[in-house]
């Protein structure tokens, strides 16, 4: 199989005689059976990513031991050599954000659609270099609704693109694989 792999490797670390679980989490590129790179991605787990032209977008949030601690959505950019290009974490102000899917512009910019809260639908923008142009979030309630179009996000951001398209004046490029 030739193509991205994420992996998830869960280590115990010791903190003071406590013991507790962390998450590290991996993009690998192979081909065929052959690893090429992998690189370690400790800030967050891996929930999903997006082959773009010039290399891959990961995307995930922060791993948490509590449902009192925030849980923050991270995106991360790697070139075809697997290089870091940049790593950013979302903080729209949200207790809890999680990326459903990321979209490559036309222009070589990112459209990112995530949740807030469990009670908004998100869509961001960001450069190629990662920096945050747009971003807007709209109430959808916590309800069955929200969250079957959260899990079914394939139909989400098909019929999303083109409301994409028509408020933000260019055409998206699907490179999310759906």
């Amino acid at each position: 199989w030739t193509g991205i792999r994420k992996r998830q490797i869960m280590c115990r670390t010791e903190k003071t005689g406590n013991s507790s679980l962390t998450g590290v989490s991996y993009m690998e590129k192979y081909d065929g059976e052959t690893l090429i790179w992998s690189v370690s991605i400790p800030e967050f787990n891996i929930q999903g990513y997006s082959e773009i032209s010039d290399g891959v977008l990961a995307y995930g949030a922060t791993s948490t031991m509590s449902s009192l601690q925030n849980t923050y959505a991270w995106l991360a950019k790697f070139d075809e050599n697997g290089t870091l290009a940049w790593k950013i974490m979302m903080n729209h102000g949200f207790d809890d954000e999680y990326i459903a899917a990321v979209l490559e512009n036309a222009d070589g910019s990112y459209a990112v659609i995530s949740r807030g809260d469990y009670n908004y639908f998100c869509l961001s923008q960001y450069s190629a270099e990662g920096k945050e142009t747009h971003f807007k979030k709209t109430e959808a309630g916590c309800n069955g609704e929200s969250l079957l179009l959260f899990l079914f996000r394939e139909k989400a951001v098909a019929l999303l693109k083109k409301h994409i398209e028509q408020k933000m004046a260019f055409p998206v490029r699907w490179s999310c694989p759906l």
